[in-house]
């Protein structure tokens, strides 16, 4: 505690959330999709740092001297992660007041979805700062604002949830759709036997979607109007953050 309370200027945005300020700090990029340990006068913040164990050899330097944010974490490429964890710290930079016409540079994972730019455009993100972190490079940062973690892998906050939904649905629409989610092969946790699925499926009314191609506001549009949701397991099921009460949920999990 001692060591935090010297490092970290603090402040409160919500109830065990906060946004850190730090000074001279080193983030090492074990991956491209987020994994990151912080570390300051050579003391690892656990707070903010990945819990997997990564062998750093060899490491690139790269010193950087702006004003800067840090968003990435751990498998933040992917659209789950984006939209339930670092979705909601950005939350948090905006109640903390940050004006984003003093950062320099915004790290971030790989970016691998449109999905992302709609987002960032959404919270009126300046998206011409973003810098994307690289494997195996250790940024040495002279400023950087660190937003707290409100959500731990499959644990939430509330707010956070409520948050997400209010980006996107403003108003409940009638729930009238049985929509059955398919994944391309490509993309692994397909369903083997789709085409028989989907015969029952469509004999009972559902519609087949595809969301790859999706934009977030018509995926959520599609789920909060949704009375039956046949799914495989994967980020797809995100979208149930934009779902109502009472909807039924058939997740397809392999054995």
């Amino acid at each position: 505690k001692s060591i935090e309370n010297s490092i970290f200027s603090i402040c409160r945005a919500r109830q065990e959330n906060y946004v850190a300020n730090l000074t001279n700090v080193s983030v090492v990029s074990h991956n491209n999709s987020g994994s990151v340990s912080i570390f300051k006068n050579k003391i690892k913040i656990k707070d903010f740092s990945t819990s997997y164990h990564f062998e750093n050899k060899d490491l690139n330097q790269k010193e950087i001297k702006k004003k800067s944010v840090l968003l990435s974490m751990d498998s933040g490429s992917n659209y789950f992660h984006w939209m339930c964890h670092i979705i909601p710290r950005i939350k948090l930079l905006n109640d903390y007041g940050l004006r984003w016409s003093d950062v320099g540079l915004i790290l971030t994972p790989e970016i691998r979805g449109n999905f992302v730019n709609e987002t960032l455009l959404l919270m009126k993100v300046p998206q011409d700062i973003i810098f994307q972190q690289k494997a195996g490079f250790k940024y040495s940062f002279s400023d950087i604002i660190i937003p707290s973690q409100p959500n731990k892998h499959i644990h939430f906050s509330k707010w956070s949830l409520d948050f997400l939904k209010s980006l996107f649905i403003n108003v409940d629409r009638p729930q009238f759709r049985k929509i059955y989610i398919t994944r391309e092969p490509s993309f692994g946790r397909n369903v083997l036997n789709d085409s028989e699925v989907w015969n029952e499926l469509r004999a009972k009314g559902y519609k087949k979607y595809s969301l790859k191609d999706m934009s977030v506001k018509d995926q959520a549009l599609l789920f909060n109007s949704a009375s039956h949701i046949v799914c495989p397991h994967g980020a797809d099921l995100t979208n149930l953050v934009f779902c109502q009460p009472n909807t039924r949920v058939i997740e397809l999990f392999n054995s």
